[in-house]
């Protein structure tokens, strides 16, 4: 019984081979549950009979006593064994029903641990191959940042419902930036170009968004460091 979380385990430990050992572990605490109100419906149907036995040996004494009312204590006295023996046929329906009702819990927590059981493991093996993923995904995104480094190439995209720049780490570097996020506003890179090149951008930019004509422009940018100009070459696609 785990006291800190209230719940019933059922522990089974064997040797899959010299030196290890395994546990397997089942959550019991629903059978625990309903076997402990079985016991508590026993004791509480014995505790009815102890009574009932107590009442008629109480009526026996009476007979005893009182033998001008034998006649109207016999027929009181069939009346309550009658009662009884409905009570005992009532206690065992329920004991029968308990019994059905135990015997199915059972089979639902045995099958749903085994449910759980795979689901664990489906979950395990799924989580391993997102670990597996990532790393990759890592090896690869700093392959490329080593790339775009050496060839001083950055890549970007634009979102043209916000207007927020995804930037590669090149790019932050080429214009300047600080890398501490990988968007930036492109409102803030347009007022970076100077001012003669920035009809002929505006003007690219607008032939690429309405006609999709090939955006390839040289411009120059005063970086956002150092306040130093580059000349950049930038080539877009939608």
């Amino acid at each position: 019984f785990a006291g800190e979380i209230g719940r019933h385990y059922s522990i089974y430990a064997y040797c899959p081979e010299p030196g290890c050992f395994a546990t397997l572990f089942s959550d019991i605490t629903e059978r625990t549950r309903m076997e402990e109100e079985l016991r508590q419906s026993h004791a509480y149907m014995e505790k009815l009979v102890a009574q009932r036995t107590r009442e008629l040996e109480n009526a026996n004494e009476a007979l005893t006593a009182q033998n001008e009312e034998i006649t109207a204590m016999n027929e009181e006295l069939t009346a309550q064994n009658e009662e009884i023996t409905a009570m005992n046929e009532e206690i065992a329906a329920l004991n029968n029903t308990l019994t059905t009702v135990n015997d199915g819990l059972e089979y639902k927590i045995s099958e749903r641990t085994s449910d759980l059981l795979a689901a664990h493991e489906e979950l395990s093996a799924q989580y391993d191959e997102l670990q597996q993923t990532q790393k990759v995904l890592l090896i690869s995104e700093s392959r490329l940042n080593r790339a775009q480094n050496i060839a001083k190439v950055g890549d970007w995209e634009v979102d043209l419902k916000s207007l927020n720049v995804w930037a590669s780490e090149e790019a932050f570097r080429i214009y300047g930036f600080v890398h501490r996020t990988p968007h930036l506003s492109l409102q803030k890179i347009q007022r970076m170009v100077s001012q003669e090149d920035r009809s002929r951008m505006d003007l690219a930019l607008k032939a690429l968004l309405e006609k999709n004509e090939p955006y390839d422009v040289v411009y120059s940018v005063q970086r956002e460091d150092n306040g130093l100009l580059r000349s950049i070459h930038s080539v877009a696609k939608l």
